[in-house]
């Protein structure tokens, strides 16, 4: 670029702002759509502009309880609709176990199979996992993988269907089933612990 040319894209720049008005604050203003209005507040749509404090942090009625009557839940204006979970806590889960992941228990080496396997030995080799605190009363037998199960075992769990007993009779074992209360439970998942805390053998009680 020659110097002609600068000279001239700098004087037709000087005649431009000559003629243009001096530029002052109250003269700036936004391009056409880089603002966009703000919301309108203190209408009945957003709650007359209360989005927060009064609103989060206002009285709230308890669990059950209906907005506008907070002396009758909702069990009560509805009588015919029972307890939802009301007997939760009596309510009895029996982890489950399938004879595949027996038998893989077996094939590993973790389970003898000359001696009895109950949820002790289950429990022992901490591939199984049951908590009496979250009323887990022991063994569900589940018959995923009976047509592979192939070891003569005895076998004594709490739960089982008809199908793993007819796997496990087939294969020339035997199963049984036996009831534990929470204090057996605890006592048959770990014995050493039981014993080191000084507590005696609990009894076992029929269900």
């Amino acid at each position: 670029m020659t110097s002609k040319t600068v000279r001239s894209a700098s004087e037709r720049a000087l005649r431009y702002v000559e003629k243009t008005g001096r530029i002052k604050l109250q003269d700036l203003r936004d391009n056409p759509g880089a603002r966009s209005e703000g919301r309108q507040v203190r209408t009945w749509m957003n709650q007359a502009g209360h989005t927060r404090g009064e609103l989060q942090h206002a009285a709230k009625p308890p669990l059950g309880w209906i907005w506008g009557d907070f002396f009758r839940p909702w069990q009560r204006m509805f009588p015919g609709e029972k307890y939802f979970n009301g007997d939760i806590n009596l309510r009895r889960e029996y982890p489950p176990l399938s004879l595949l992941e027996l038998q893989r228990l077996i094939d590993l080496g973790w389970l003898d199979t000359s001696r009895l396997i109950d949820i002790t030995a289950l429990c022992n080799t901490k591939q199984y996992r049951c908590n009496p605190s979250l009323r887990q009363f022991g063994v569900q037998l589940t018959d995923q993988g009976a047509e592979c199960f192939a070891s003569v075992v005895d076998l004594e769990v709490q739960w089982a269907s008809e199908t793993a007993i007819a796997a496990v009779e087939r294969a020339g074992g035997c199963i049984r089933t036996a009831y534990y209360d929470i204090a057996s439970l605890e006592a048959a998942i770990d014995p050493e612990k039981w014993f080191q805390a000084g507590k005696p053998i609990p009894r076992r009680k029929a269900e």
